[in-house]
């Protein structure tokens, strides 16, 4: 009898989504490099978000131009709901505000679907640096003559802003060293070519257990499992200090209301998978699904923060 009932939901399942979506794979777009925290949660994720669609699915890397590239693909993609895309907060919230000019197109050219995962960062430094601590690391800074150097991405991103922050609200003075991308960073940062960063802790936890660097503080009000003796931001001294990035998926302009819905049940279902669940959060990355009204409600909060950021910074 049970068996009978699974046949018969997996047919009204399998019904449903022939009705809703079209007879296609599931393409996804990202603007993120192989082997970054983006990559990582997409690839996770997409398969048995699509496997769950009884889908296959491809996946496209378009890691150029901010985001713009990928975002310049996906806008002209068919609004049916077998096109789907990932953006993080350096696209969505990040670029718009603080490089206008880069922004050819935003979220407001796509269909929110829901909000996926979040992920933290940690303050990292080269072993030489005699700090331990983020007020240790403050007070080397301002004796030195020439400032400590630190690592950026040329797309701009929460790794770069949270830098930017501290020396904002420490009058202290760093020198900024660009990169194309998160991972060369991590090498020069390793082998001492640059001396601190603010790196995605999925990205920075082996080298820290590795005593190839240091980690002086996570960036959330919350330490991460990941690493666990690391205390946070908050507790080394800057109370409301909780920083993190998150990532979206989005449909095309023009998705219906039934399609989004849709595919936001399959995002959720995707998301509360155990083995999802356990992949993720050995990355260091924390679950956060939400409706498609709850992830504009994000996008709105995180645009007023990072204003109040770009005022600090003296950028607007």
């Amino acid at each position: 009898m049970k068996q009978t009932l699974f046949a018969i939901a997996a047919l009204v399942y399998s019904t449903c989504s022939a009705q809703v979506l079209p007879n296609k794979n599931i393409n996804l777009i990202m603007p993120f490099a192989a082997g970054t925290s983006g990559d990582l949660l997409a690839r996770v994720f997409i398969s048995d978000f699509a496997k769950g669609l009884e889908k296959t699915n491809t996946v496209e890397n378009l890691p150029l131009g901010s985001g713009q590239v990928a975002a310049e693909k996906f806008v002209k993609q068919q609004s049916d709901g077998s096109k789907l895309a990932i953006f993080n907060d350096a696209f969505i919230n990040i670029t718009p505000i603080f490089r206008k000019e880069q922004a050819k197109y935003t979220v407001n050219d796509m269909t929110p679907v829901g909000s996926m995962a979040t992920v933290s960062f940690v303050l990292l430094t080269h072993p030489s640096l005699p700090t331990k601590t983020v007020k240790e690391l403050i007070t080397l800074a301002r004796k030195q003559e020439v400032p400590l150097t630190y690592a950026s991405s040329l797309g701009l991103g929460l790794s770069t802003l949270l830098i930017e922050q501290l020396k904002s609200t420490t009058k202290t003075n760093f020198t900024q060293i660009n990169y194309n991308g998160n991972l060369a960073p991590m090498t020069d940062l390793i082998t001492g070519r640059v001396m601190i960063m603010f790196q995605g802790i999925p990205l920075a936890t082996n080298a820290v257990r590795e005593n190839k660097l240091r980690a002086l503080a996570v960036s959330r009000k919350h330490r991460s499992k990941l690493l666990p003796n690391v205390p946070t931001m908050a507790e080394s001294g800057f109370a409301d200090f909780d920083e993190y990035s998150y990532f979206a998926l989005f449909a095309p302009k023009g998705a219906t209301e039934e399609t989004v819905t849709y595919l936001n049940a399959q995002l959720v279902k995707t998301l509360r998978d155990p083995a999802v669940l356990e992949k993720l959060d050995s990355l260091g990355m924390e679950i956060q699904s939400s409706t498609a009204p709850q992830l504009q409600n994000l996008i709105q909060q995180k645009n007023l923060h990072y204003k109040k950021l770009a005022n600090l910074m003296g950028v607007l």
